[in-house]
């Protein structure tokens, strides 16, 4: 069963399900429904952030899963005429991340891969809550890990110097990743500050 869960913070809400619901991280199933918004004169709480747990399914076939994504979406390509290669799948921490092999190395249609990822997702909901991480030539990997890689540093430095810092102008999957790099960090907190698809994003202290 899922349940929802606010707080000032992200963190703040995730470890307030977490320890209503007694479960840990590795236990569980967590979807950030809103990021929170600071108030006038950036004071916190006029929009507190949100998110949804729910204990993991440990009966799930992801083998049956990956051949099941696999198929729907070479057949959503065909019908639409993108031309690829090959579609490969693979399961990491509960998700199944599917990159798509295109000749064309050009960075990907964002809204395009978000709307094939929408619709696998609503197939796969018939049988079982499944999270599916779509990508192309493994741009998006490539881009996840330099994200992570730049957050470790900022976290050092942040430690060291009790500063807050803001990332400019991230694209909702680029959040994500600095939202799951700083939770997985411990001691610090990170918050969306905007408006739009696009948002400013502050890494600061948990004090």
């Amino acid at each position: 069963m899922k349940y929802k869960f606010k707080d000032k913070t992200i963190e703040g809400a995730i470890q307030k399900g977490l320890k209503r619901m007694a479960l840990t991280k590795d236990e569980a199933e967590i979807v950030i429904l809103d990021e929170g918004m600071k108030g006038l004169f950036s004071l916190e709480g006029r929009q507190p952030a949100a998110v949804m747990i729910e204990a993991k399914d440990t009966s799930v076939d992801y083998l049956s899963v990956q051949r099941e994504i696999r198929k729907h979406l070479a057949e959503v390509l065909r019908r639409a005429g993108f031309n690829f290669e090959k579609i490969n799948t693979t399961v990491l921490t509960g998700r199944v991340i599917v990159n798509i092999i295109s000749a064309d190395n050009k960075e990907p249609d964002m809204d395009f891969l978000n709307a094939l990822e929408t619709l696998i997702v609503a197939v796969l909901s018939k049988k079982a809550t499944i999270k599916v991480n779509l990508d192309m030539n493994l741009f998006l990997r490539e881009r996840e890990e330099e994200i992570r890689r730049q957050v470790i540093d900022l976290a050092k430095q942040i430690k060291e110097t009790n500063a807050t810092h803001t990332m400019t102008g991230l694209k909702p999957f680029e959040r994500r990743v600095v939202h799951e790099t700083i939770r997985s960090i411990g001691g610090l907190e990170s918050q969306s500050i905007g408006d739009g698809p696009e948002k400013d994003l502050q890494i600061r202290k948990i004090i």
